[in-house]
């Protein structure tokens, strides 16, 4: 008999926290790119938009995840990788960057550890 998925609530609560904050970010640098380009006034619109699409794809990784597929871990994983190097290139202060880079992948990891093998 095949073993049933169950995430749990904590793995459960956090993909869905995934899913609005990356749907919320994704809006806001799509929508009004003009706001973060005040705060960052060398950088190019342009770099909102690849914000933002980091952000869609972060949604879908998070969807991915939902329906147990392992891959949106690792897209998740590289969503951070490419977060770090623009947000050096907009000079985010480096400890702040390398948080950023570590903590989200860090949790999502440790909320994933113990249904590691449910995911295909």
């Amino acid at each position: 008999m095949a073993k049933e998925k169950t995430r749990g609530g904590w793995l459960t609560f956090w993909l869905w926290a995934m899913v609005i904050s990356n749907g919320l970010t994704t809006l806001m640098y799509l929508l009004f790119p003009s706001l973060f380009q005040k705060v960052y006034p060398a950088a190019s619109s342009g770099v909102f938009m690849l914000l933002g699409g980091l952000s869609l794809v972060g949604i879908i990784s998070a969807l991915a995840l939902l329906q147990w597929k392992k891959w949106g871990f690792y897209a998740n994983c590289g969503i951070a990788i490419a977060a770090f190097f623009i947000n050096s290139y907009l000079g985010i202060p480096i400890l702040f960057n390398i948080a950023g880079l570590v903590t989200g992948p860090l949790i999502l990891y440790l909320s994933m550890r113990s249904r590691w093998n449910l995911f295909e």
